[in-house]
């Protein structure tokens, strides 16, 4: 059996996040065009292209397969969200048969 989840719309606010290759840190959304003007961030959806050439969700990929620390401080899809329903699903069922439906870290 494989538990697939949907993004929540509260995350922990200290969680991680990518970031462009100037530092500005990258907010999933369903709709950029929608999302509220901020020039400290940008809005992307998780295949948009990012300004590494790749789509953020290979970007994402990448990073996790790095053979090192987490500088971005990014949080495994099951902690990145407040809702303790992630952490009792992983408890009941094991990482490996819960998948996050979006672009979310696996560390």
């Amino acid at each position: 059996m494989i538990i697939v989840i949907q993004c929540a719309a509260t995350k922990r606010p200290n969680a991680g996040h990518l970031v462009t290759t100037i530092g500005k840190p990258v907010n999933f959304v369903a709709d950029p065009e929608s999302a509220p003007v901020n020039p400290a961030c940008v809005y992307a959806r998780p295949d948009d292209l990012s300004d590494g050439g790749v789509s953020w969700r290979r970007a994402l990929l990448a990073y996790n397969e790095a053979p090192r620390e987490n500088p971005l401080g990014l949080y495994p899809a099951y902690l990145l969200y407040q809702n303790r329903v992630y952490e009792r699903l992983i408890d009941k069922y094991r990482a490996g048969n819960v998948a996050c439906s979006t672009a979310c870290s696996t560390r």
